[in-house]
């Protein structure tokens, strides 16, 4: 190995080191979107940012579910009566893009999208 090789893999090395710090930590100014449909109908969309809080009631078929929105994160309080299983209020708090709270028996659907509508674009196994 020589002494060119060596300084092109230091500045490889440098260059996705700098490109997945930009990726993780880079322009976190732009605030997450929160989607939610009931039975494919969209009933809610807010801005997701850190300071926000508060209940917003979703009206259901079985009645009404209550989001919760809370330093930057959401869920579904205790939705006991309205799920059987309750799957959806127990998968807590989400708050990354991508995540989702999906409620079958009630056709709702909750989804953080990223900054103004942005989605996952692909996927991998």
């Amino acid at each position: 190995m020589t002494t060119v090789d060596r300084w092109l893999m230091v500045a490889l090395l440098i260059l996705g080191l700098t490109l997945m710090g930009w990726r993780v930590w880079g322009d976190s100014s732009r605030s997450a979107q929160v989607v939610v449909t009931v039975n494919g109908e969209t009933i809610l969309n807010l801005e997701l940012s850190p300071n926000q809080s508060g209940r917003y009631l979703i009206p259901l078929e079985r009645g009404q579910a209550v989001l919760e929105v809370d330093d930057g994160a959401v869920r579904l309080q205790d939705m006991e009566g309205l799920c059987p299983r309750r799957i959806c209020s127990h998968t807590g708090w989400i708050r990354k893009q991508g995540e989702s709270i999906l409620c079958v028996p009630n056709k709702l659907l909750i989804r953080i999208l990223g900054a103004e509508g942005e989605s996952v674009d692909a996927l991998s196994r």
